[in-house]
């Protein structure tokens, strides 16, 4: 019977383990009531109400959680770190408010890969330290600040619950230099592309005909200056496509190679490229 079901919801529900004896209860109850799809939606928001201040105690539960679970390993985590963590509500809660979902729950993984079900505010808060220590606090708490979450997000399932560690990764909470990173100087060297003293090639003459061809940096600010013509604009407008045709047929060149990256849309410009240039007689070799 209902009442009966659901007996346990007669007592305040006023701590996040009663709430969550609550939900448990309910869920049964839903289950012994034939699976109604009414009885659920219209009992659930009237006995457990997931206020601000049950989510308040709740992610304090899981830090409390998680920096229990750090020192029984014997992780040392920055006392300035955890505290500018409780002070940032949205880090606060991308660090502590992450759920843990079970084996049972994940996806299948692809053919050749395996997903780590774990991702514990535990393994983000190492992460997150690790990170720090690598770039210190002005990148991670300042400057890109969401970017450095969006790596937690995406690595701290790969740390080990034993050691807080990842050697393959280089994530670790143990104190080290901070990292410098050096960038070399840049081995490309300017080349006249419309030279007198050598024969012109392909690629100088593409280049050419993008820059014989300028576009406004920003129409609606003449002042703002031109810059080349895109590949992806020289495709896509069929007078300035026509001219490139004509442009190379002109100049006995008729091969292109296409390039592309990971970018959105750059497999389809590939694609529709080479037909285009296919279609106007040319030979087109495309990059993988």
């Amino acid at each position: 019977m209902l009442s009966d079901t659901f007996l346990p919801m007669k007592f305040p529900l006023r701590s996040i383990a009663s709430r969550f004896l609550a939900l448990s209860t309910l869920a049964l109850g839903a289950s012994s009531l034939g699976q109604s799809p009414t009885v659920w939606p219209a009992v659930t928001p009237a006995l457990v109400k997931f206020d601000d201040q049950v989510k308040k105690q709740f992610l304090a539960w899981r830090r409390d959680t998680a920096l229990a679970e750090l020192k029984a390993a014997g992780v040392s985590i920055p006392q300035d770190l955890i505290a500018w963590i409780d002070s940032e509500p949205q880090v606060f809660q991308t660090i502590y408010g992450v759920d843990n979902p079970q084996p049972h729950r994940m996806p299948a993984a692809p053919k050749g890969q395996k997903i780590d079900p774990t991702d514990t505010p535990a393994q983000r808060l190492a992460c997150f330290a690790s990170l720090e220590i690598d770039l210190g606090p002005e990148i991670t708490r300042k400057r890109n600040q969401q970017l450095t979450l969006a790596v937690v997000h995406a690595y701290a399932g790969k740390i080990d619950r034993k050691s807080f560690e990842c050697p393959e990764e280089k994530l670790s909470w143990r104190p080290r230099p901070r990292l410098k990173l050096v960038i070399p100087a840049a081995p490309h060297r300017p080349v006249d592309t419309r030279a007198k003293d050598r024969p012109l090639d392909r690629e100088d003459h593409i280049i050419n005909f993008l820059e014989d061809h300028p576009q406004p940096i920003d129409p609606k600010n003449p002042a703002a200056g031109t810059r080349p013509l895109y590949a992806g604009e020289l495709m896509t407008h069929d007078d300035y496509r026509n001219k490139f045709v004509a442009y190379m047929k002109e100049r006995n060149l008729t091969s292109v190679v296409i390039g592309r990256d990971a970018r959105y849309g750059s497999e389809d410009f590939t694609f529709e490229t080479a037909e285009i240039m296919s279609g106007a007689g040319m030979s087109v070799y495309v990059l993988p």
